[in-house]
C-alpha cells in the first residue's frame, strides 16, 4: 500500500475513534447527570440555573447546548441605507 494512502486511512480512522469516544464520554455524561426536567434550552437563563447545580466534571465532559448567537459575517456585504 502506498504511504499517502496509508496515512489517509490512518486519518480517517483516527476521526472515526475521536468521534465514537466523545459520543459515548457525552452519552454517559448525559445519562448520570442530565439537565433538570423543564429546563428550557433555549432560555439563557434556565440553562444558567440548571447548570449550576451540576458538578464541574460533568461540563468537561458534556458542554450544555446554548443559544447561538452569532456576531455577522464579515464576508456578508453591509446593509446599505438609502
Amino acid at each position: 500500500m502506498q504511504p499517502t494512502i496509508r496515512s489517509a486511512l490512518v486519518l480517517l480512522g483516527g476521526v472515526v475513534v475521536a468521534v465514537i469516544v466523545v459520543g459515548l464520554m457525552d452519552s454517559v455524561a448525559g445519562h448520570l447527570y442530565a439537565l433538570p426536567a423543564g429546563t428550557d434550552t433555549n432560555n439563557p437563563e434556565s440553562l444558567r440555573e440548571a447548570v449550576a447545580g451540576l458538578p464541574l466534571w460533568v461540563g468537561l465532559l458534556q458542554p450544555v447546548p446554548a443559544p447561538m448567537s452569532l456576531p455577522a459575517s464579515p464576508l456578508t456585504p453591509a446593509q446599505s441605507t438609502g
